[in-house]
């Protein structure tokens, strides 16, 4: 091999990168070659500018050059075609938002017979910016790649058509025109960049266009409004439908309301893209009865009117339905009385009453006025007089072997707080001995009123001797009319000797120089014989008389 084709082989497996990018060399004039600032091993070419490294090479307003800049020497003339196409397979120069579409380059030798083709395109914005997204590669020898943000549609090694088709999704509703920039390549198959030719670059700019779209403005329509005629945006020519119950045009889409069958109707337009649709609703109009009730006292707003008292029967109101329909309601209007009564009520001090939404205590006797309703939802203003029981002491005294209640001219029950607050049987006056030690209470009655003293030790045997049963006895047991005592010549300067009952009350008291004792004026019964010394001893002594 000599020396000029070693050199070229050399060349045709290297490329070289400065700063314009990939450098075209004349291998036929060595001795002219430019600076080389970079050799990488592997020809870039063959796979697209954007994914080589070398960016936008379709000359549009972003790019860094194009193709030109690295190939050259070619005679074939070649041009480039970009072009927009819908799902229907036409060419079309504007976009809906959110559609998808094909971008097409085609590739074109004006003469000669390139061995492959390449190309590059890319949308873009008025300002420049990516628009809309490159998705899914339709074409053999065809990739997409993102350069700064941006996406390419570019050759992936030599395309024998000269066909690169990617899909396209146009972008979001407001972005207005955007332009599609593509540039073409013919190749000569060599390897190198020389023998090669780039073209012209091609560009279409799309406008932005209203989806296809239909719509009944003022829906829901009442059943008696006149015809309704949609509003189209998009292609037109399409056919109209609807279900049953709906009178509608299918070529016009008008809609005879009155014709029609109140419900809610889905419309369709079907059109040379698909269908799109559009809900309406058509509303009944009514004519109804109704009945109302207010108290004497009591307006009514009926539409327009303010009925009282004096409208009772037959009214009539025109309204619109919720729907905003016409809907003529008869009313009936009944009209029902109002009234005020007086009462009384009694409480004890420490009550209360719930007198509807006040609560009264011993601070309110007297007048008081509530609002109530009546049976018939009417106000029912009651006067209540209150009266308010005076308070009950609820103390106890314990006095000697005694217990007694402080508050006086009222009813008593002693209850034995030692055996579940049970009533002490025959214990209903005011004092009380009891037989046994423990604690005791008493309820106190006044009128309606009662109250519960808290309880209170007693040991009614405390200060008696406690030899007394070993030093007195009473007999006979029972006694009948004269009760006698054992060992009472023994004791010394008896002071006392009384009998009082079970509940502590003072029965009988005797002469105390005798040791015999007249009780045949007291009823039968159990009684205590209670005998003080002048020692301060007591002695307590438990009998019983039957007759």
């Amino acid at each position: 091999m000599n020396s000029l084709r070693k050199l070229k082989y050399i060349l045709g497996v290297f490329i070289a990168f400065c700063s314009l990018g990939l450098l075209s060399m004349n291998l036929s004039s060595i001795g002219s070659v430019p600076e080389v600032c970079k050799y990488s091993p592997t020809p870039p070419r063959s796979g697209g500018a954007g994914a080589s490294g070398l960016g936008d090479r379709t000359g549009s307003p972003i790019a860094s050059g194009t193709c030109a800049g690295c190939h050259g020497g070619g005679s074939y003339s070649p041009t480039t075609l970009i072009q927009l196409i819908d799902g229907g397979g036409a060419a079309v120069t504007s976009y809906t938002s959110g559609q998808s579409y094909t971008i097409r380059t085609t590739v074109t030798a004006g003469s000669g017979t390139p061995a492959s083709y390449g190309s590059q395109s890319v949308a873009l914005t008025t300002a420049n910016a990516n628009a809309g997204s490159m998705s899914s590669v339709i074409t053999p020898s065809t990739q997409v790649v993102q350069v700064s943000g941006r996406d390419y549609m570019e050759h992936s090694g030599g395309s024998l058509t000269g066909v690169f088709e990617v899909s396209w999704t146009a972008p979001n509703a407001g972005t207005g025109d955007v332009t599609l920039y593509g540039i073409g390549l013919a190749v000569d198959g060599t390897g190198g960049t020389g023998g090669d030719e780039s073209s012209a670059t091609a560009f279409l700019t799309l406008t932005e266009g209203l989806p296809t779209a239909i719509s009944y403005p003022g829906t829901p329509f009442c059943s008696n409004s006149s015809d309704q005629v949609p509003v189209q945006t998009g292609e037109t020519g399409g056919v109209f439908s609807a279900p049953v119950g709906l009178d509608i045009n299918s070529v016009s889409g008008v809609i005879n309301v009155a014709n029609s069958t109140p419900g809610v109707y889905l419309v369709n337009y079907t059109y040379s893209q698909g269908t799109t649709s559009f809900s309406v609703t058509i509303n009944p109009t009514y004519n109804v009865s109704d009945v109302a009730t207010i108290c004497s006292n009591q307006t009514l707003i009926f539409g327009t009117q303010t009925l009282d008292g004096t409208n009772a029967g037959l009214n009539t109101e025109v309204f619109q339905s919720v729907h905003g329909c016409d809907s003529t309601v008869n009313l009936t209007l009944t009209v029902n009385p109002t009234d005020q009564t007086s009462q009384a009520a009694t409480i004890c001090n420490d009550q209360t009453l719930v007198f509807g939404s006040q609560i009264l205590d011993n601070t309110n006797a007297g007048l008081n006025t509530e609002v109530f309703q009546s049976v018939n939802g009417c106000d029912s203003t009651v006067d209540l007089t209150l009266i308010v029981e005076p308070p009950i002491n609820d103390q106890v005294s314990l006095v000697g072997n005694s217990l007694i209640a402080t508050q006086s001219a009222a009813l008593y029950q002693w209850l034995d707080c030692d055996n579940g607050n049970a009533e002490v049987v025959g214990a209903t006056s005011q004092s009380f001995v009891p037989l046994t030690s423990g604690n005791y209470s008493v309820v106190v009655t006044n009128g309606s009123c009662s109250v519960t003293s808290s309880c209170v030790f007693i040991d009614p045997f405390v200060g008696v001797d406690e030899m007394t049963s070993d030093e007195l006895f009473i007999y006979p047991i029972p006694v009948e009319d004269v009760l006698r005592i054992s060992g009472y010549d023994e004791l010394l300067d008896v002071k006392k000797v009384s009998v009082l009952t079970y509940d502590g009350r003072m029965m009988e008291e005797f002469n105390v120089n005798t040791n015999s004792f007249d009780v045949s004026k007291l009823s039968e019964g159990i009684y205590f014989l209670v005998i003080n010394e002048g020692n301060g001893k007591q002695h307590v002594l438990r009998f019983a008389i039957e007759k």
